[in-house]
């Protein structure tokens, strides 16, 4: 009689496993309290609807036997070599077929093979396209903050500036009122005290630090609205649903089909500030300040906090369909929005979103970047809509023309 692989008893374990969600405030069962049950998985957090969501991934691709999955996320456009010699040993190591699919029909990595080796692989590409996505947002994080706030060390006769990424760290432990920072300049370690603004080197040497604004310091443009908070830093603020505030808005929800779990402000002063340079800007060229639209973006689980962080990303949606144009796209109607989700009781994470729209016109899948209204002057299109009027799709082509106001999660009932 042959051995049976190791993988075939981790597979039928895995097959009796249970799943169970643990916020930080309460109590779940231990494991031996779950009577017959071999392998016990707990998920802990503080936002249940994310725990919930983490739930159903689990139960709908880990604990499901199959030997063909396929792993559709438009962020694999953005794997480089190293990601590709990860998957290069994946495949030789695991002995499966993949597929790479990069088209316009969509972004995927298609597994076959026996269920423990597809499933192995699989965990992996998730954990590469988690790190994609985290390297993809710090460095927008980077550049928005750029045009806003330098910090520069100061020697005796120069004056230096910290690279995109070194600002970055410097600006939000500033904002989270740190004592001191550790910061890496082409190998040479700087430790910054944010107090006395003073950098001491690795080597020895000491430095003057700044922190230069460029025009009005950003953290005195925030809304009145928003709250106050221990960090200026990126928070998100319950909202108490039963104000007149949100009425209206529960009421279009529950026109949808939906009901409103949770409603939580966005508060992210970089993201606020960019938007909003953007907005006057372009609302001084137009002689206008009637363009702004509150709109609705939804996104899968796992974006919802990147969007928070650097605003919404063609990457993140689940768009595929560019018949108004290759940008970002937004919708006024929460019916039409959530049109392909059948799921009945399954959480559902909403954008509202103040939109500058600018100037529009009817979309079509020619374009990709804004573009000239006509050959003879220099005014731009900012968005492309589905029809001129009612419109109820908006396609923007600049993520700053948009701001993240409430992260709304909802059900389908």
């Amino acid at each position: 009689m042959s051995p049976v692989a190791p993988w075939k008893d981790a597979e039928e374990r895995l097959s009796r496993a249970v799943v169970t969600l643990t916020a930080t405030d309460s109590k779940s069962p231990k494991p031996d309290q779950v009577e017959g049950t071999e392998l016990f998985i707990k998920l802990c957090g503080e936002d249940d609807s994310f725990l919930e969501c983490a739930q159903f991934w689990i139960n709908n691709t880990i604990l499901v036997s199959q030997e063909h999955l396929i792993i559709e996320n438009k962020l694999i456009s953005y794997f480089t070599v190293a990601e590709h010699e990860v998957l290069s040993h994946l495949h030789n190591k695991n002995q499966i077929a993949m597929q790479e699919t990069v088209n316009e029909i969509g972004t995927f990595i298609e597994l076959r093979g026996p269920r423990f080796q597809v499933l192995d692989v699989a965990l992996h590409i998730e954990y590469l396209l988690c790190e994609v996505a985290e390297e993809m947002a710090q460095a927008i994080e980077a550049d928005l903050l750029q045009p806003l706030v330098q910090w520069v060390y100061r020697s005796v006769d120069q004056r230096n500036e910290y690279d995109v990424i070194a600002n970055l760290i410097l600006e939000k432990a500033f904002l989270d009122k740190e004592m001191f920072v550790n910061i890496n300049l082409n190998g040479i370690k700087q430790t910054v005290y944010l107090q006395q603004l003073l950098a001491l080197s690795d080597q020895r040497d000491e430095f003057k630090v700044e922190r230069l604004v460029h025009g009005e310091d950003y953290l005195n443009i925030l809304p009145s609205n928003w709250a106050a908070t221990h960090s200026s830093v990126l928070q998100k603020i319950p909202m108490d649903m039963a104000t007149l505030e949100f009425q209206e808005i529960i009421q279009e929800f529950a026109n949808a089909g939906l009901i409103i779990v949770k409603i939580e402000r966005i508060q992210n002063p970089v993201l606020w500030a960019c938007h909003v340079l953007k907005r006057e800007m372009e609302q001084t060229f137009l002689e206008t300040d009637n363009d702004i639209s509150v709109l609705y973006y939804t996104v899968p689980a796992q974006f919802c906090n990147l969007v928070c962080r650097i605003g919404f990303q063609e990457t993140y949606s689940q768009e595929y369909g560019k018949n108004y144009g290759d940008g970002i796209y937004f919708s006024s109607d929460v019916t039409q929005l959530i049109r392909g989700t059948t799921n009945v009781g399954k959480i559902i994470h909403i954008f509202e979103a103040e939109v500058f729209t600018g100037n529009c016109t009817k979309g079509s899948a020619a374009h990709i970047l804004p573009h000239l209204r006509d050959s003879d002057c220099y005014e731009f299109i900012e968005s492309t809509v589905d029809n001129e009027h009612p419109s109820k799709i908006y396609v923007i082509f600049n993520s700053v023309q948009a701001y993240p106001r409430y992260l709304i999660t909802c059900r389908r009932w």
